[in-house]
């Protein structure tokens, strides 16, 4: 920024207080991560607060020596708004057409030459764990109103056939910008693709309605001339929930709209796709193509070239253009695998067995069919990995290493035909790196390839982020998360690794922000949130855990679940385990119950909970010995959760003795590091009584 700062240089608004001085953001005094273009921004609208600040003078203050494009600022929008919690845009008022007010009041605080020092405070681990019961009731709140609003929804839902859903999603449009609730600007295009409705007889079209939409989202995120939701988070956006256009709009972070139907008729399948500009709430372009099901592979690509010119964007190519006609019922098959992966109850085996089995029908009826191919090996993938050694039907082996041999195949059949195919580029990544084909050095390579190829692909980079996670790069790990959380908002499995690599950076109060949005709701009553009890030292919060926890009916992978389990004896045993565990928390003395240890993984050898929250549980009670001992269990069955949790807190104790190197050998991260020399985070802590390094070296010479 141009021109000397002034005498002010510590602004205070709301919870937050923005330093000039030290270049930081904090909340409640907890630094909130910003890039620096952003926080220029916001400094830039805080000085200027309550009057309009334009796009224009933005640009000349900010990027006074570079050229950028609109899309530039309206990033910077989104990172603050994110970073101050303005989700309904009344914090930072857009004028449509002409710039940005600051509407917040602001208290000119001075410098800190001019009071006393005030710098952050430590990071208070105990953050995502305080007033339980508060974000309990906050969530079974929204739940209750989310159950109201379905009630509300179901009775003004048009059930005309014939009614044009781009009108009817345009007047919500309208009737939300006019509230003020979608006030997002129109030069960054952020698009999300929302499932089609089937207004056909046949059952099978809802899969294929569905199916034809994902893959429009696929043609229009491989054009990367757009920001595009991720399908986890657009496709929970179904029939009713569409009407409330403020709340996709606010939840999503959108721009425009993509919403369609298929009809079928004597003369075809009739498939009508409309995109909706969001602030306008008007339809922006819309096209309704007829086909005899031979030609419906068209009109993905179709419709991503049009909505990109409709956006005033240039079309790339991307090398389906020639691409040749495949087997109609093979696309069918491969479309309804599709929309049910895209399923909520996917993990359910009928419908696990369902699309797997599309996909093999799809690949048999046609073998050139690359994308049926890559689907296949990358699906087939994920259940190797999240059911190792489990018996699932729908799958023709068992055995998790044969399903991972088959995977390959699959994976190498697509590339063959499409060498740029990203799922089966991803799988084979996968495959290779969770069966330890090749170094974790060249793991990252090929990670890093395909992000190359798809930089705002929100599965690819959570993988990177799971990679670096395993090396103990947790800060780098955290920032590809929070890209893949961005692109795919509602995606839980992302927040699943997010919010403990917030805590694990020190940025709890960023976590505790994401559980109070709701975007988390699974985090009451995790494994996660007792583990964070523990580390803070907190008896009464694990206590008050406990006695939530005891209200469900049973526990499920990651912590408790309302659904009944098959073996009520399994809870009580973990109830009773839990109850221990307490107890010595607030004992503080692991001699109080040295057996705990041998029957926590007692019970998880016997599969009422996973070896790794047994481990990371144990480990934050300060079962020092019993847990390293468990861990080289671990390790030595390349158990791949461990080796992506090993630095977690609870894990803090271990890590400060150099006898940690002997897992990180067998866990494969020290040749990694001695290759690399890129050591992991914690090396870093003034704290550590040992150099990395050194303490490699020592044991690698004694190995």
């Amino acid at each position: 920024m141009t021109g000397s700062a002034p005498a002010t240089s510590r602004f205070r608004f709301g919870s937050y207080l923005l330093d000039l001085e030290r270049g930081v953001l904090l909340r409640d005094g907890n630094e909130v991560s910003l890039r620096r273009q952003s926080f220029d921004v916001l400094v830039h609208l805080v000085r200027n607060r309550g009057r309009l600040v334009t796009r224009e003078e933005l640009l000349k203050d900010i990027w006074t020596d570079k050229v950028v494009t609109d899309a530039s600022i309206t990033q910077c929008l989104v990172d603050i708004r994110a970073a101050i919690d303005d989700n309904h845009h009344e914090k930072i008022r857009t004028l449509t057409g002409r710039g940005y007010r600051f509407e917040l009041p602001v208290e000119d605080e001075g410098s800190s030459a001019d009071r006393r020092a005030v710098g952050p405070r430590e990071v208070d681990e105990n953050a995502l764990v305080r007033e339980t019961s508060r974000f309990q009731r906050v969530i079974w709140a929204t739940l209750a109103l989310a159950a109201v609003c379905l009630v509300i929804a179901w009775f003004l839902v048009d059930r005309d056939p014939d009614h044009d859903r781009g009108g009817h999603l345009a007047q919500a449009g309208a009737a939300g910008v006019a509230a003020g609730d979608a006030d997002i600007p129109m030069q960054a295009s952020v698009v999300a693709v929302l499932p089609f409705d089937s207004r056909s007889p046949v059952d099978e079209d809802t899969y294929l309605a569905e199916g034809l939409a994902d893959e429009i989202l696929s043609s229009l995120a491989g054009r990367q001339t757009v920001s595009v939701i991720g399908g986890a988070s657009s496709f929970q956006f179904r029939g009713g929930s569409k009407k409330d256009l403020p709340r996709l709009i606010a939840q999503l972070g959108v721009t425009h709209i993509v919403d369609g139907s298929i009809r079928r008729s004597e003369s075809g399948l009739r498939v009508s796709v409309h995109l909706i500009d969001v602030e306008t709430g008007q339809v922006a372009w819309s096209e309704t193509y007829t086909s005899d099901d031979s030609d419906i592979y068209t009109i993905p690509e179709a419709t991503a070239t049009a909505i990109l010119r409709a956006l005033g964007k240039t079309p790339q190519a991307n090398g389906q253009e020639n691409k040749s006609a495949p087997d109609p019922g093979a696309y069918r098959a491969y479309l309804a695998a599709r929309a049910l992966l895209r399923n909520p109850l996917i993990s359910n085996s009928s419908n696990l067995q369902r699309a797997i089995a599309m996909l093999e029908d799809a690949v048999e009826r046609d073998p050139g069919l690359a994308e049926a191919w890559a689907l296949l090996a990358l699906t087939r993938l994920n259940i190797a990995v999240m059911q190792p050694g489990r018996e699932a039907t729908g799958f023709r082996n068992r055995d998790p290493e044969v399903r991972l041999a088959a995977a390959r195949m699959e994976a190498e059949k697509a590339l063959a035909l499409d060498p740029s195919a990203v799922d089966a580029l991803l799988a084979l990544a996968i495959i290779d790196y969770r069966a330890r084909l090749i170094p974790l050095t060249e793991a990252e390579s090929r990670f890093r390839a395909v992000l190359e190829v798809r930089p705002e692909n929100p599965d690819v980079n959570t993988r990177m982020g799971m990679m670096l996670l395993e090396v103990g790069r947790v800060r780098d790990a955290s920032d590809h998360f929070a890209r893949a959380a961005r692109l795919d908002p509602l995606n839980v499995t992302t927040y699943g690794f997010y919010l403990p690599s917030l805590v694990n950076t020190g940025r709890s109060g960023e976590a505790q922000r994401i559980i109070e949005s709701g975007r988390a709701p699974w985090y009451i009553g995790s494994f996660q949130q007792l583990e964070h009890t523990l580390v803070a030292g907190q008896a009464d919060a694990a206590r008050a855990w406990l006695e939530s926890a005891r209200t469900f009916p049973a526990y499920g992978p990651h912590g408790v679940t309302p659904i009944p389990g098959k073996d009520p004896a399994a809870k009580k045993t973990l109830d009773g385990l839990f109850e221990r565990l307490v107890a010595v928390e607030a004992s503080g003395d692991t001699a109080t119950d040295n057996r705990l240890p041998e029957d926590f993984i007692a019970a998880a050898d016997a599969g009422l909970i996973l070896h790794t929250y047994v481990a990371l549980l144990l480990g934050a009670a300060g079962y020092d010995d019993p847990v390293f001992d468990m861990l080289q269990d671990r390790l030595n069955v390349d158990d791949l959760y461990i080796r992506s949790n090993l630095f977690r807190p609870a894990f803090a104790r271990l890590r400060a003795v150099p006898r940690v190197m002997q897992l990180f050998d067998a866990g494969t991260q020290l040749d990694y590091w001695m290759t690399t020399r890129r050591w992991p985070d914690f090396c870093a802590d003034p704290g550590l009584p040992y150099e990395c390094d050194e303490a490699a070296q020592r044991y690698l010479d004694n190995r």
